[in-house]
Parts: C-alpha cells; structure tokens; sequence
C-alpha cells in the first residue's frame, strides 16, 4: 500500500500506518481522499503530518491518535471535527490548549499527558458532562492544585468551569 498516494483509499474506515511513515510526509491533501475514516493514528510517525493537515476532510473521524509526534502547537484543524470523540495527542511539546476545544462537544476522551502545559484554558470544563476521561499527567500545570488533580477528570472539569462563570 502506498500511504502518500493521495488516491489510495476513498473508503478508508480505519488506518494505522505500518509500516512507519519512513520519515515522509504524508501528501498535503491525502486526508480529502479518506472523507469516511473513522480512525486514524499515526502516533509515533514524527515528521509525517504536513504542516497544516487538513483534518476537516474527515468529517467522520471519531478516534484521533498523534502520540509521540513532536507536535508543539495544538493543530487548529482538529477543532472542526464534530464527530472526533477520542483525542490522543499525549508525548508531544504542546505548551497550550486553545479556548476553542470547548466547541469539541463530542468528546469522551482527551489525552492530554507528558506535555508541556503549564495552565488549562477554563473553557475545558465546558466539556463537562460529555469529557469522560482528562488525561494530564506528566505536565507541569500550575494553575490547578494538586488536590483537585488528584480528584480526576469531574473535579478538574468542574473546577475549570467555575473559573468560566468568573470571567
């Protein structure tokens, strides 16, 4: 299979890339070429996103896995993915979260571990009852207490919403 061949697959439901990328980028328009992917990880595949990935060519996705891809800044893209429900982008750089992921209605999960965020946007808790599972550990996240940490993904989603109601 020639995974940088934009015409490879039209009815793609689900996609792992294996071998790994070999450090080639995947084409630009690649993703318009999946519209009905459900699925897609390429964690692990650093240096095989193009530079401004065209998520929304994928309205369908539902799970999203980019781990371990030197990622340094939220891909603004994902943010138009209504459907996405699964979120992984754990092991990369990310120092900041936009307030826009409160506009991510559908997700249940958002692994957001081993990174390098330092403070949560309050919009987050906006996410609260759909968040299921908020993933932060490994980040050095000074804006929240350790208890409340501790308390798991309902008291930092409830925390982060009242700091919403403060603004």
């Amino acid at each position: 299979m020639d995974y940088h061949n934009p015409n490879y697959a039209t009815s793609l439901y689900h996609f792992i890339p294996s071998p790994l990328c070999l450090g080639k980028q995947i084409a630009p328009n690649a993703f318009q070429t999946t519209p009905k992917l459900h699925i897609l990880d390429l964690s692990g595949n650093a240096g095989c996103l193009p530079e401004h990935p065209e998520f929304s060519s994928m309205p369908e996705l539902q799970e999203l896995y980019l781990r371990r891809m030197q990622i340094s800044v939220f891909p603004a893209e994902i943010m138009s993915l209504k459907q996405l429900r699964t979120l992984d982008l754990s092991q990369n750089s990310l120092q900041h979260i936009p307030q826009g992921i409160k506009d991510m209605t559908s997700l249940t999960q958002l692994d957001l571990s081993d990174n390098n965020i330092s403070a949560l946007p309050p919009e987050l808790g906006l996410l609260e009852p759909s968040l299921q599972v908020l993933k932060l550990d490994g980040n050095p996240l000074r804006s929240i207490r350790r208890t409340i940490l501790d308390r798991g993904t309902k008291a930092i989603l409830k925390y982060l919403k009242e700091r919403v109601a403060e603004d």
